[in-house]
């Protein structure tokens, strides 16, 4: 089994079949800790391409566009999920997180998420969620808030982020703990005998002891 962890894509994709925000098609695969907060498009000049409409606008998916016998697990997807020229393939072919399978496999699924509010579509595999509820902490489920994803402090939009993919540019790595998760400081003062002093992480060490 092919295992696809950790990987993410923030770009806008485009195609005619088979697409999503992140893999298009996979068979056998565990999919883990991945998102994509892209938007899907329609590949312009579709009528030129020599295709049957039967083989076009298929398996459209926010973050998969088809799978079969997948594990996926701990992932969300955030864009909108293309303008369907044909609405009587609106619902069918048009998904907010993954398409159905192909061969009509099974799937094995948990703690799947999508931004109801950007996709404008309906997913039978992910919880659909409101864009304030997807940039909360509590949302998802079982996710690991300290070894691989981060939220907030202004980085992806307010949306969880993968921990290897973010370096604060002063160094200042301080998290607080709120009602709603943690939190990343961005900016923090210390109190000095000559008034309040803009800290980073090398002189809140250097004048505190802090590490």
């Amino acid at each position: 089994m092919i295992n696809i962890s950790q990987c993410y894509s923030t770009g806008t994709i485009k195609g005619v079949s088979k697409v999503g925000g992140l893999i298009g098609f996979c068979s056998n695969t565990t999919i883990t800790d991945c998102y994509s907060i892209g938007n899907l498009e329609e590949s312009p000049g579709w009528e030129n391409a020599g295709y049957a409409r039967e083989y076009l606008f298929r398996y459209f998916g926010g973050l998969i566009g088809t799978t079969s016998l997948g594990v996926i697990t701990n992932c969300y997807s955030c864009g909108k999920v293309a303008d369907v020229p044909y609405a009587g393939y609106t619902q069918y072919e048009y998904h907010g997180f993954m398409g159905p399978s192909e061969y009509g496999d099974e799937n094995t699924v948990a703690s799947l998420y999508f931004d109801v509010s950007k996709a404008g579509r309906t997913d039978n595999f992910a919880v659909a969620k409101s864009t304030q509820e997807m940039k909360q902490q509590n949302t998802f489920i079982g996710w690991d808030f300290i070894g691989i994803w981060r939220i907030g402090g202004g980085v992806n939009e307010g949306y969880p982020y993968l921990l290897f993919s973010y370096t604060p540019s002063e160094g200042l790595n301080v998290f607080i703990i709120t009602d709603i998760g943690l939190k990343q400081v961005t900016e923090m003062y210390l109190i000095t005998d000559m008034g309040l002093k803009k800290a980073s992480q090398s002189n809140i060490i250097a004048d505190t002891g802090l590490k």
